[in-house]
């Protein structure tokens, strides 16, 4: 049985590359005591695309895959390990998940309500950034993906185009009047 200091142990928010920052003791606590730790076996679906449900994941180990299924077919979009985050575009803006998310280890992963996850964001200012900048990131590589104007675009071409808009916002940013 895994405990709230196991599982604050286990958050992604330390050290990671994904997030890149440290949580205070009290928001790691915070996290903890309103979620759920939920395990799954390999091929155990963890959440489907077009589900509604309103909670977002926290993969504290294991792996897992991404994919979409599209006119029939299932289409890999790649695999996240621990550390990452996922469910947090439909959670958050209360729109259909857009992948289905299955584990492929034996898999840990930690269950935030949105509500909660919201409010978790409006207390760490650095947090709220770094979770939209990988919203942005997910939503754009999904309209590069899902939008018929990107056909044109190889899927060569694609992740550079990504890279390049990426860089847009980036520059964007930079220069926004203070």
């Amino acid at each position: 049985m895994l405990n709230e200091e196991m599982i604050s142990s286990y958050l992604p928010f330390q050290d990671n590359a994904a997030f890149g920052h440290q949580l205070s003791k009290e928001d790691r606590a915070f996290l903890v005591k309103n979620s759920l730790v939920y395990q799954a076996s390999p091929g155990t679906i963890i959440c489907h695309q077009n589900g509604m449900e309103k909670v977002l994941y926290i993969l504290l180990f294991g792996e897992v895959e991404v994919s979409e299924e599209v006119q029939g077919r299932k289409i890999v979009l790649g695999q996240l390990k621990s550390g990452e985050l996922f469910g947090e575009i439909s959670a958050l803006f209360t729109v259909p998940r857009i992948a289905t998310v299955t584990a492929l280890k034996p898999t840990v992963v930690l269950e935030i309500p949105a509500d909660k996850f919201a409010e978790l964001i409006d207390r760490a200012p650095i947090l709220r950034e770094l979770v939209y900048k990988k919203l942005y990131e997910r939503s754009l590589e999904t309209a590069l993906r899902t939008m018929p104007v990107f056909d044109k675009f190889n899927q060569c071409a694609k992740p550079d185009l990504s890279a390049m808009l990426r860089c847009w916002q980036i520059t964007d940013q930079k220069n926004k009047p203070q």
